[in-house]
This record gives structure tokens, sequence and C-alpha cells, in this order.
């Protein structure tokens, strides 16, 4: 299947990987939110369009919305679809307080939010299906610049494309997510910004990250607690944490360390403390520029 040929040709000079979205059980309301996001992507290294569901072979990626009442029967008939025949990825729609799936790619809480990371990930598995032989399959023509397959201009091209390494900020205040978020980018890596434990954690459950920053005083979970969560989970036990509080006193940093934080700050911070303690824990890549030191969140 040729995933990335460029029908739009010779008119379209996008060298993005183009890769076809098939839509199951999806409301209207969701399919155009699907269609106002695939337009406006021009950032991702990945394109996508919508496809007819006809046939396994005339998409590669297979969107299912798990909630209807046929959603889970669609998804085993294209689970059982053999992946090296049809090529099709499976990406699952679901809700966050449905017990009986805890490992959708998407919730509709935060479907517009996460849809594009989903299926970048979808497609990144795709790319990632070894062959027999032990080689590395390509749905269509590999990406042939850096900007389509994700990587650094210094950074050799392999396999397949490298993903920014992510930050998940945990923070009540938008204002200071926001604030660390851009100082994070600053240096190469990507970052995303939940309000409460719960999100933090189901956001965790739903993809990898390589960096949690933690507030205490959060309102559904004490930020202790929810350090000690992410450590007792599986997915989640060697990912490093950052306690960003305004709490100072001796026994809150005892209580940090306990939790085992990698990592204690206290608000107000500047962007260059930020940054060196990010950099202390994960590693984005010898084209990380500095960043101007200055103060942040005072929320």
């Amino acid at each position: 299947m040729s995933a990335s040929i460029n029908l739009l040709a010779p008119f379209d000079t996008d060298p993005r990987p183009l890769f076809r979205v098939a839509a199951f059980g999806l409301g209207q309301t969701l399919q155009r939110i699907v269609e106002i996001v695939f337009r406006h992507a021009r950032h991702n290294p990945y394109r996508f369009v919508f496809a007819p569901a006809d046939a396994p072979t005339d998409y590669d990626l297979a969107l299912v919305d798990m909630t209807v009442s046929d959603g889970q029967a669609v998804a085993r008939v294209l689970g059982r679809l053999p992946p090296a025949a049809s090529g099709v990825t499976l990406v699952t729609v679901g809700r966050r307080c449905d017990p009986t799936r805890v490992c959708d790619d998407l919730v509709l809480q935060r479907f517009s939010v996460n849809l594009l990371a989903a299926l970048n990930q979808a497609v990144n598995r795709q790319l990632m299906r070894p062959l027999r032989r032990g080689a590395r399959v390509f749905r269509g023509d590999p990406p042939t610049s850096a900007h389509a397959s994700g990587a650094r201009p210094d950074q050799p091209m392999t396999g397949a494309p490298l993903r920014p390494q992510r930050v998940l900020i945990i923070d009540p205040s938008p204002v200071l997510r926001r604030q660390v978020s851009m100082s994070i980018e600053a240096i190469g890596l990507d970052a995303e910004g939940v309000g409460t434990a719960h999100e933090g954690l189901a956001l965790l459950a739903l993809r990898r990250y390589e960096l949690v920053i933690l507030d205490v005083d959060l309102s559904d979970v004490d930020g202790f607690r929810l350090a000690r969560q992410i450590r007792w989970r599986r997915g989640s036990a060697q990912v490093p944490v950052i306690v960003l509080t305004r709490r100072s006193s001796a026994i809150d940093l005892v209580r940090g360390m306990i939790a085992g934080c990698d990592g204690y700050l206290v608000k107000p911070i500047s962007q260059r403390t930020l940054r060196e303690s990010v950099l202390r824990c994960i590693r984005p890549g010898p084209d990380a520029t500095d960043v101007a030191s200055g103060m942040l969140g005072l929320n």
C-alpha cells in the first residue's frame, strides 16, 4: 500500500508522508473536528486525510469510536486482520470512565487536543513494524527530509522518524503550565499540560513521557501521593518526576524525597534553573537552545 503517494502532485510540493484515515462510528461533530485538525496541522511530521472505509486496502489507519454500540465489534474485526497483509493500524476512541478499556488511544473528553498525537503514535507503530527478514517497513515512500521524518538536522536518518522527548506538566494554574511549556519547548522538547492528577494519570496511560513536572497542591489528589502513584504504575515507574511548588518547608522536602521525586523546585523559579533541572533528568539532543534567564509562575 502506498500511503505516502501524493495524489496532488505536481502542484503540491509538501514532502511529508500522507496517510489515509477511515472513521468508524464517529458522529458528525467529531468528524468535523477531525477535518479541521487535518486541514490546519501544517507543522505535523505526517499528513492525514479522510478515506472511505469500504476496504482495508483503501486506508492506513482505522479510527474507531468504541463508545457506540458496534464499535467494539468493528475493532475486533479490524484487529484480526493480518497486519502484514492489510497494513491497517487501529486507533481506538473511548471514555475515561470506562473500566473495561483503560488503553484506548484517545479519550472523547480531550479528543481534539490529542488526536494528532494518537495518530502519529499509530503511524510510528506502522513504520517500526518488522518484516520477517528483520527489516523495517514503511507505508509508502520513506520520508525524504528532516521535516518529514521528525529528525533534527544533525541527526542521521534511520528507519523511523524520531519523536521529540515529551514532558508532562501537572499544575492547576493555566498560566504556569503555559510558561513552563514555552520554556521546555525552547530547549527542543515537547510539553503537554493538564490541571488535575486524574488527567495526568490518564495521559500517562495513553502515551510515553520522559519527564513529569507536578505541583503538590492539586485539587483532586495530593501531589506527593500522585508522585507515588506514578512510581507504582508499571508503565511509568522509571519516568523522572520533578516537584514544582510553593512549599519550601523541610517536611515537604522530605516528603518529596520519600515519594521518589528526582527534583524539588520552589516557586518562583528562573528559567535557567528549570532548564538545568530538566536537562539533569533527560537529554533533549545536541540542538537544544539556551533559554534566557527570567522568572516563572507566580500562580
